[in-house]
């Protein structure tokens, strides 16, 4: 068996591409159903509204992406499809990873992280972690 050469701490799934991830809230699920890319993710993105490919287990949505918004973001029917048929939620985690990026193209690899803690825990780290910007969630 050949060993992969990327940092010990790197995920296997990820290739060390500049890479965002987003713990999903009720907006980016329901109701408007858009996500904002990051402000480091999108320095690296075209200023403009450029197709959009997001692959996720062996499936890829063609979404639109706002580059030239304020806050450039995700949105419109194929976020939104992509949002239904992965099932997503409030809390899931999704980890964006950017695998081409040109004028005319962007293409993010995704992995889907569910919330599957127990209610108790949930409940805890509630109270600790994500619910202002003093106490954020990170996903390292």
């Amino acid at each position: 068996m050949e060993k992969l050469d990327m940092d010990e701490d790197e995920p296997p799934y990820l290739t060390g591409k500049p890479r965002f991830d987003v713990v999903l809230g009720q907006s980016h699920v329901e109701g408007p159903c858009l996500l904002n890319v990051s402000k480091r993710m999108s320095r690296l993105l075209p200023r403009t509204e450029t197709t959009t490919l997001i692959q996720c287990k062996n499936k890829i949505w063609n979404v639109s992406y706002r580059g030239h918004y304020t806050y450039p973001r995700f949105e419109g029917r194929g976020w939104r499809s992509f949002v239904k048929e992965n099932g997503l939620r409030v809390r899931d985690a999704c980890v964006f990873e950017l695998m081409k990026c040109s004028e005319d193209e962007i293409k993010f690899k995704v992995q889907i992280l569910r919330n599957d803690l127990p209610p108790e825990l949930v409940s805890y780290l509630s109270s600790k972690v994500g619910e202002s910007d003093e106490n954020p969630i990170k996903i390292t």
